[in-house]
């Protein structure tokens, strides 16, 4: 599968943490992020990541970490996971996924073109599959939520949530206690309209 992306942010922290993006040209749409803080001199720690599926991305790149990133990462330490790959159902950036509705209707893609390549690659790696999109209104979404979970399981990957909504949707971890455990994702429950 060949990706093409137009912009890639690439940086290095002091702490030795490597920070990636992929945006198109413009920056409007982030097709992936990821953040490696793997270090070999510390045995209790693996390599493997944990890949969050999220709803829209935000104000995170290759330099910069917004709460939703810095309470990822602290999420994967806490399972001794050094590193998490961030993919969303939606690549369109927004502080707030309303104004996903409002983009949707002025005629934006708010998928945001090879989106799907990046979700199918980012899966395909993922040693720890977390679904965490949590409620959102945008028109259609169930059928790119299904499509998601059917991909996961194509690719012999279980995903798992920090449990579900009242509307059944995945939680998203930005105000959840680090002591949430994760729950396997019923791929079925959601598009029976159950809730829990």
């Amino acid at each position: 599968m060949k990706l093409i992306s137009i912009s890639q942010q690439f940086s290095e922290r002091k702490n030795g943490t490597k920070c990636f993006a992929a945006f198109d040209a413009a920056e409007q749409y982030r097709w992936l992020l990821s953040r490696n803080w793997f270090n070999p001199a510390e045995p209790h720690m693996s390599p493997p990541t944990m890949c969050f599926v999220m709803l829209n991305p935000s104000t995170a790149d290759g330099l910069a970490d917004d709460p939703t990133i810095r309470k990822c990462m602290g999420f994967a330490a806490r399972w001794q996971l050094s590193a998490i790959e961030v993919v969303n159902l939606y690549a369109y950036r927004a502080t707030d996924p309303d104004e996903l509705l409002g983009a949707r209707a002025r005629g934006v893609d708010i998928r945001g073109g090879e989106n799907a390549q990046h979700i199918e690659a980012a899966i395909r790696r993922a040693d720890k599959l977390v679904f965490a999109w949590g409620s959102t209104k945008v028109p259609g979404r169930e059928h790119f939520e299904r499509h998601v979970s059917e991909l996961a399981l194509h690719l012999g990957k279980w995903p798992m949530c920090f449990g579900v909504t009242k509307d059944g949707s995945p939680k998203h971890p930005l105000y959840l206690s680090y002591e949430t455990n994760l729950l396997a994702w019923d791929v079925d429950r959601r598009h029976r309209g159950s809730a829990a």
